[in-house]
């Protein structure tokens, strides 16, 4: 693939995009932004509510219900704030399900506002991620920096 970049600032022209980390692969796990309150809130009582319908003791579910709705330390899954932010959670590389490593990424579901950092520790990595964590869901489906709009031969 080639590109080229129009704009103000003088180009020279198009090139391959090519990698500096060719090797690199992603790590056993991480974390990344996938629900939205309201989201969350619906899939997460539909399993408590099979839960509970199969004869699950109330006691299984009842950290995750104070965590989650109790206000210790969210309130109704933080509903209010469906625009405002998104529940992270913990994802393991489907390559690397068998790796000790990955059962690294331990933290429950947690919710980051919009534009804030998740303050989680970031997964080891053979090679340093050229990805940000904070771009949303990076490892496995990284996007190309350039604009759309830029001309690709």
């Amino acid at each position: 693939m080639t590109f080229k970049v129009e704009g103000k600032t003088p180009s020279k022209g198009s090139g391959p995009i090519t990698s500096t980390a060719v090797d690199w692969e992603p790590p056993a796990c991480w974390y990344e932004p996938y629900w939205k309150a309201k989201n969350f809130k619906t899939y997460t009582e539909a399993n408590w509510s099979m839960y509970e319908s199969v004869g699950g003791d109330p006691e299984g579910i009842a950290d995750d219900k104070a965590r989650y709705t109790g206000g210790h330390p969210y309130k109704d899954f933080n509903v209010d704030k469906n625009d405002q932010g998104m529940w992270w959670v913990a994802v393991t590389n489907p390559k690397m399900k068998d790796d000790p490593a990955a059962g690294d990424c331990k933290r429950k579901p947690f919710w980051v506002d919009n534009g804030e950092n998740p303050d989680v520790p970031r997964p080891s990595t053979p090679r340093p991620s050229p990805v940000s964590l904070t771009s949303g869901p990076s490892y496995p489906r990284p996007r190309s920096p350039w604009p759309r709009t830029a001309s690709r031969r």
